[in-house]
């Protein structure tokens, strides 16, 4: 069996095809991304608001016993969320690796790296740019708990962008943080809350 060739960090920098991430639900705002061992410092202005087609959004993503935020292939459907650039193959890896996409996890992973480029709507990578997105193989929502810290974080992410653009998040498979709600939710979803 052939050895796998390991390459360099220059080698891997010059493969590096230029990037552009779409965020949907931790990820919709600078405090999301920052403190991910990546070396770029997010400020809310490198942030694009934008949606994306193709796709809808759950709670279907489960890791350690939680449920977070993730995608599932559906047509004909949509939801909104913000675009950013990664600046380097190394914040990219470290992006993947913090939200448990990469190999390493092994039957523990929770997402999958998807090229959306053709797939986003209200914006345009530039030429020669990919845009990338993380997407759930299965919809696993009824194996954990949901926490209303989580919750609340990615509404307030939302709320980053204005009161229309979380109404929209609501309405694209965000969940509400306002505990009745949020119970009523959780029930009509089968879904248990932390």
């Amino acid at each position: 069996m052939a050895k796998k060739k390991r390459f360099t960090p220059e080698e891997r920098a010059a493969m590096f095809e230029p990037t552009y991430f779409f965020g949907y639900g931790s990820l919709m705002n600078a405090a999301g991304i920052n403190g991910r061992h990546m070396a770029k410092k997010y400020q809310n202005s490198d942030l694009t608001p934008c949606s994306l087609r193709g796709f809808s959004r759950s709670m279907c993503a489960y890791y350690g016993g939680r449920n977070f935020y993730g995608l599932l292939e559906k047509d004909p459907s949509y939801l909104n969320g913000v675009v950013f650039r990664v600046h380097s193959w190394y914040d990219y890896r470290a992006l993947l690796d913090s939200e448990g996409a990469t190999s390493r996890y092994k039957k523990f992973r929770t997402y999958w790296p998807v090229r959306v480029t053709d797939q986003m709507l209200g914006w345009e990578a530039p030429k020669g740019f990919r845009v990338m997105t993380l997407v759930c193989k299965k919809d696993k929502s009824d194996l954990g708990r949901v926490e209303r810290s989580y919750i609340r974080f990615c509404h307030q992410a939302a709320l980053v962008w204005g009161k229309q653009f979380a109404n929209e998040f609501l309405a694209t498979g965000g969940v509400p943080y306002n505990r009745s709600k949020m119970a009523n939710i959780a029930k009509k979803l089968k879904i248990k809350l932390w």
